[in-house]
């Protein structure tokens, strides 16, 4: 299912620049992000003339469960231990600033809701048998500044970082992206401001 949405995002983020009037961008963005959670996040965005934000985001989170007190973890412990899982969707909204005259680096702030679904493993896990998960879910609160650097008018990459609050947990990453699409429009197209 996460691979058939995938193609879709990217599949509508290159053919929306036909149907556009080349002043917006529609773009597919994929995160890696690594913080008190490790994990990855998809989305569809999209810039207006006014150079507006929104964006549809997916965001999937692991960890060791907190009542895994160990000071000797590795990174190797999600081999033998399940790990806490926390699913992330919702939308977003913000504001590109330019911050170079010719518009190959912008950064956008960009802040939202969503929801969030938090997979706990029961703490009694014996490694013998299936694992079960308690769930929870919450509201979440969403802010994710980063600075984007479109290197063409189709790809390009990104760094930021990614805050997400929900009533029971609170998610803070550092983020590297890869973009692409319709990122930036013909130079003789964009309106002087």
């Amino acid at each position: 299912m996460k691979s058939l949405l995938a193609i879709v995002l990217f599949i509508v983020a290159f053919k929306a620049n036909a149907q556009l009037t080349m002043e917006p961008s529609v773009y597919f963005d994929y995160s890696w992000d690594l913080g008190n959670y490790g994990g990855r996040s998809f989305s569809l965005n999209y810039i207006t003339e006014k150079d507006l934000f929104f964006q549809i985001f997916y965001n999937e989170y692991y960890r060791l469960p907190i009542w895994y007190n160990n000071p000797n973890a590795s990174i190797f412990s999600f081999i033998t231990i399940p790990p806490e899982k926390n699913f992330n969707s919702g939308a977003a909204f913000g504001k590109v600033f330019y911050l170079n005259k010719i518009e190959t680096i912008r950064f956008n702030l960009v802040g939202g809701i969503g929801f969030s679904l938090l997979k706990e493993p029961e703490y009694s896990y014996n490694s013998s048998s299936d694992v079960r998960y308690f769930e929870s879910s919450s509201l979440a609160v969403y802010f994710n500044p980063r600075i984007e650097f479109p290197v063409s008018r189709y790809i390009g990459f990104g760094i930021g970082s990614r805050m997400t609050a929900t009533s029971n947990r609170y998610y803070f990453a550092f983020t590297s992206s890869v973009i692409f699409g319709s990122l930036r429009v013909k130079k003789d197209k964009r309106k002087l401001k």
